[in-house]
């Protein structure tokens, strides 16, 4: 059983058990996963993470102040998480059975995993992220992935959100942005795998690479840093 000490976190107050994580690129499926909690009535606090942050602010941040300037509850920070990637996917790398395809599997495993011991200091009990179903073949979000994520992220206090995963189709995204007048196209930094495709991972390398990652959350405590936020309640930082 997965398990934080959590004998110095105080118990959730009203306003963060409203508050949830998102896991952000800058792309329009986790553009669209803001705006449906937004619109439900939460506060969302969007991240990018980055190994590069300090080069890669400006397109994701595009994203960042269109939705601050439109919606009042929400906030973004870019973080740089460079030393925690490296050292992160060296050790699950090293652990698993067999080399992994080519996949977003290991570098969405990597800022989940990240982000946790943050939203533990802020008493922050959902993450979302941008899962689709017209992505559902890709490693990271198959309904064995998903599964098995949710699960981990609940043996730690977490329940894992996905508000865009109804979407069959990058169409319907699309216009879910337009009709809202937010871009349609995508501001994120793409890497080469998203950009070309992924690579088919087996489920049983799946199941491994999802243990080892969370294996290694509990005996190393992730280094990351705030490299620029947008968007409090009070105010609006615009590039």
């Amino acid at each position: 059983m997965l398990s934080f000490n959590d004998s110095d976190i105080k118990t959730n107050n009203n306003l963060m058990e409203n508050t949830i994580l998102l896991l952000q690129s800058g792309g329009r499926d986790s553009a669209a996963a803001a705006v449906e909690l937004l619109e439900l009535g939460k506060t969302v606090i969007g991240v990018t993470l980055s190994a590069d942050a300090f080069n890669k602010i400006a397109i994701p941040k595009q994203r960042a102040v269109e939705l601050a300037m439109k919606y009042k509850f929400y906030q973004w920070h870019m973080i740089d998480f460079t030393q925690w990637d490296r050292l992160f996917k060296e050790s699950v790398e090293s652990q698993i059975s067999s080399e992994l395809p080519k996949s977003c599997l290991l570098c969405s495993l990597s800022k989940i995993t990240a982000m946790i011991p943050y939203c533990k200091e802020r008493n922050i009990t959902q993450v979302a992220m941008g899962y689709t179903e017209y992505q559902s073949t890709w490693a990271e979000q198959t309904p064995l992935a998903i599964e098995l994520q949710r699960s981990f992220l609940q043996e730690l206090g977490i329940d894992f959100i996905l508000p865009v995963q109804k979407y069959k189709n990058k169409d319907g995204i699309k216009d879910f942005l337009t009709v809202r007048d937010l871009t349609p196209v995508s501001l994120e930094n793409p890497c080469c795998i998203s950009r070309w495709g992924t690579q088919v991972v087996s489920e049983v390398l799946i199941q491994e690479t999802i243990e080892k990652s969370f294996n290694y959350l509990l005996n190393n405590v992730p280094k990351i840093e705030i490299i620029e936020s947008v968007g409090t309640q009070e105010t609006l930082v615009c590039p």
